[in-house]
This record gives C-alpha cells, sequence and structure tokens, in this order.
C-alpha cells in the first residue's frame, strides 16, 4: 500500500483479492483511491495532507471490507503516516 497527498488532493494505491473481483487470487487487483478538490486553498502542510489521507483512508477501508478484501488489504484501522526519505 502506497500513498500520496498536497492540499488540493490524496491517492492511495493498494492490492485487493477476493472472490468478487475475478482472477485477483491470481493476479491481486490493483486500485487507487483519489480524494480531490477543486478549489482548495489550504496551505501544504504535514496537517493537510494527513487530514486528507486520512478522509480517503477511512473511504477506502469501507470500500475494502464491502469487497471483501483479504486482510483488509493491508490497511490498519487508523492511517500510519510515514514520510518519504529526502
Amino acid at each position: 500500500m502506497e500513498g500520496h497527498s498536497g492540499p488540493g488532493k490524496a491517492y492511495l494505491f493498494f492490492e485487493c483479492v477476493s472472490p468478487r473481483l475475478e482472477g485477483s487470487g491470481s493476479r491481486h487487483a490493483r486500485i487507487k483511491g483519489t480524494l480531490t478538490y477543486n478549489w482548495s486553498k489550504l496551505p501544504d502542510t504535514v496537517p493537510v495532507r494527513e487530514a486528507n489521507l486520512t478522509v480517503l483512508h477511512s473511504v477506502t477501508l469501507a470500500v475494502v471490507r464491502k469487497l471483501g478484501c483479504e486482510d483488509d488489504a493491508g490497511l490498519t484501522e487508523k492511517p500510519v503516516f510515514k514520510a518519504l526519505p529526502e
């Protein structure tokens, strides 16, 4: 799983194995969740990026559970933030 965020958008990529997704047992289904704000005037700060990813994580976890992804597709109950190395 991997996520990226800024003041106007957030992306969350994950892989799902589910009986509801044909063929995902042999080749995991790659899914991208997206959250966008058309007219965001929020600053590009760590709290804003984490807030955007938190909202997207919550929605994504609900979708993962609805799909029946094995092991919740690696998503934890609450998001875990790790900064990219510089």
